[in-house]
């Protein structure tokens, strides 16, 4: 026999047991909690754009902007490709810093087009996008939605001549990337760059490359020399080039289409810079 005092009773045993079930259901739980978080970061679409670090952004950006460089191509429009920016010192929590990246779409148009312009952009994008137009007294705002977090926008004056669109990543968490990532390999120079580089005696010079994947899997791209000494008689030089599209003319930039190539010319007192682009359609 057991003295009083002296062993377990059937109920303390069972409260014991039961107290181990417990302990073994909660460990499980938390094992089953956190098999689960691993396998969404990997497998669910993030929910906000946090759960996804810049380096996770970046491909996204650049498919992005192949969309929309394809789309910002056009009659009446002369477009050029700006570079991957990252801007440090955003906030993607009020305790955690971040860093944004964008790229900018420049489109250069005729007197009163640039609500048009937009309005063709947004159509010419795919519905997933959601763009819309919205038109204001003053100015002319696109925003559309390239899905994972990545936003397209432009805001332009009613009687702007240049039109940016913008792709963005907002701010997100640092990764292993602390410089832009490299563009595709793009092809040789368009022939009407080196007609334009000859005709302004700067043929030697080497342009800087710039360049995305459009969305059928073509690389295109802008060709650009900057610091040629402007000539007096610049547009006596440009008469040969035989031009497709005259877009603008004014003393600081000339624009103009050859084919589906995009030709602008600015001019900075002593010094002209020359971009060609090459389209995606």
């Amino acid at each position: 026999m057991t003295g009083p005092g002296l062993g377990s009773t059937p109920s303390a045993r069972g409260r014991s047991r039961r107290k181990l079930w417990l302990g073994g259901v909660v460990v499980a739980w938390i094992v089953v909690v956190a098999g689960l978080a691993v396998w969404s970061v990997g497998h669910q679409r993030p929910t906000v754009p946090e759960q996804r670090d810049i380096d996770q952004a970046l491909p996204k950006l650049q498919q992005a902007t192949g969309v929309v460089f394809a789309a910002a191509g056009g009659r009446g429009r002369a477009v050029t490709l700006g570079e991957v920016a990252l801007s440090e010192g955003c906030r993607v929590t009020p305790v955690r810093s971040g860093v944004a990246a964008t790229r900018d779409i420049t489109i250069r148009v005729r007197d009163g087009q640039a609500r048009a312009t937009l309005e063709a952009i947004a159509a010419d994008l795919p519905t997933g996008y959601q763009a819309d137009v919205a038109v204001g007294r003053t100015k002319y705002s696109l925003h559309a939605d390239a899905g994972n977090f990545i936003g397209v926008d432009s805001d332009s004056q009613v009687d702007a001549r240049d039109v940016t669109v913008r792709v963005s990543t907002g701010c997100r968490p640092h990764g292993s990337q602390r410089a832009a990532p490299a563009d595709p390999a793009a092809a040789n120079p368009p022939m009407v760059l080196d007609s334009v580089l000859r005709a302004l005696g700067a043929q030697d010079k080497v342009p800087s490359v710039r360049a995305v994947e459009c969305p059928d899997g073509k690389v295109a791209g802008t060709y650009e020399v900057d610091g040629i000494p402007a000539p007096a008689d610049l547009p006596e030089r440009l008469g040969f080039l035989g031009v497709t599209e005259v877009i603008r003319t004014d003393e600081d930039v000339r624009a103009y289409r050859t084919g589906s190539d995009s030709v602008v010319i600015g001019v900075d007192g002593p010094r002209a810079n020359v971009s060609v682009s090459t389209a995606c359609q």
